[in-house]
């Protein structure tokens, strides 16, 4: 299994090409993991039974962003001192302990998440030093109190669903400029493939709901998201002392599609006192759980993101993903003209990448 979790294209950088070997050695580890072994909760057993399903597609994505984070901090993995952010089973704080970085810091708004990565962690004797509970706040809680200024902020899947992820972005600004931000994400809006598909869950979670299945969050909402916030909004309207049921109800429940929490109670408030409606997002079919704000896979346009970064004074720019390996013949054998187009092109190459990955540099 040499070799067998390594990327399509060996790099020539030392630092970069000792990252995949840290991969192949954590895949051969994982590889002989039974999550129905472990000490963890049911979610967590289902999320990393995924994951290892597909081991060397997961192994060749964590591969590329630690790489991605040496090449906008400048330091070899040793040297790293490297923020988990939205770690989930903690795939990167693995791939970072496992490359030798000298400090890893796991952090997940999801309590439930963080004590599951710690004792897979454990189970592999790849520990992160810190495992914090929370989010953008509470990593800059950690920061100030523990007085570490890591050398980059990384994350794969996670930005796609951060409700206020303008306000975010502007947060991480504040960071020292030390500190680098590799922020990557699967909804890639530009790839027209990718587009298609998770527009279809947006429309499936928003009218038809989802059936509770073994592993899902508990907190998740399973509703269909427009019947929850008819529901939301009405109970609102009774707390206000009126007709849970006004004209106009449908109407206001379907235009406040991207809003959660007190957003929607404010929306319902200012129906009552002046009639107005809101805008839903601009994209037809972006749509989040109305109680937690959390998005189902938001397509947006990352460059709005590298302009909150540009205005905050740090420099930024959104690079596309690679594909891993995976399948056989003609199927291999376009994942790797691709990756060569993607190479060769750069940002150009957006529309036809797996992912993309927004990137501010330290310095």
């Amino acid at each position: 299994m040499r070799g067998f979790f390594l990327p399509f294209s060996p790099s020539r950088d030392p630092a970069h090409d000792a990252v995949g070997r840290a991969a192949a050695r954590l895949g051969r580890k994982l590889a002989g993991v039974d999550p129905f072994s472990l000490p963890v909760s049911d979610y967590s057993r289902r999320y990393l039974s995924d994951k290892l399903a597909s081991l060397p597609q997961v192994m060749a994505l964590y591969t590329h962003i630690l790489s991605a984070c040496l090449s906008a901090t400048g330091k070899d993995p040793g040297e790293l001192a490297v923020v988990d952010y939205g770690g989930g089973t903690g795939m990167l704080s693995l791939l970072a302990r496992e490359a030798g970085a000298r400090t890893v810091v796991y952090l997940d708004i999801y309590g439930l998440s963080c004590v599951d990565a710690a004792s897979l962690a454990k189970s592999l004797d790849l520990s992160a030093d810190h495992y914090v509970e929370g989010d953008v706040e509470a990593l800059f809680s950690f920061l100030e109190t523990s007085g570490l200024v890591p050398d980059v902020v990384a994350s794969y899947d996670v930005i796609e669903h951060v409700y206020d992820i303008l306000g975010f972005f502007r947060r991480l600004g504040d960071l020292p400029r030390e500190t680098a931000l590799v922020m990557a994400s699967g909804a890639n809006e530009a790839n027209p493939l990718l587009r298609r598909r998770l527009s279809a869950i947006h429309r499936w979670v928003e009218t038809e709901g989802q059936e509770a299945r073994w592993g899902q969050k508990e907190r998740d909402c399973k509703t269909a998201y427009l019947t929850e916030r008819e529901t939301i909004l009405s109970a609102e309207f009774v707390r206000l002392g009126i007709d849970p049921q006004p004209p106009g109800l449908g109407e206001l429940a379907r235009r406040t599609r991207g809003l959660a929490g007190e957003d929607l109670c404010l929306a319902a408030a200012r129906f009552l006192e002046t009639g107005d409606l809101p805008e839903p997002p601009a994209h037809p079919t972006n749509t989040c759980d109305p109680h937690t704000g959390n998005w189902a896979e938001n397509l947006l346009d990352p460059q709005d993101l590298v302009r909150v970064l540009r205005e905050a004074g740090r420099p930024a720019r959104v690079a596309p993903g690679l594909y891993g390996p995976g399948g056989r013949g003609a199927k291999d054998a376009a994942k790797r003209l691709a990756n060569l187009f993607i190479r060769a092109a750069g940002s150009r190459a957006l529309f036809a990448a797996p992912f993309y990955t927004v990137i501010s540099p330290s310095g």
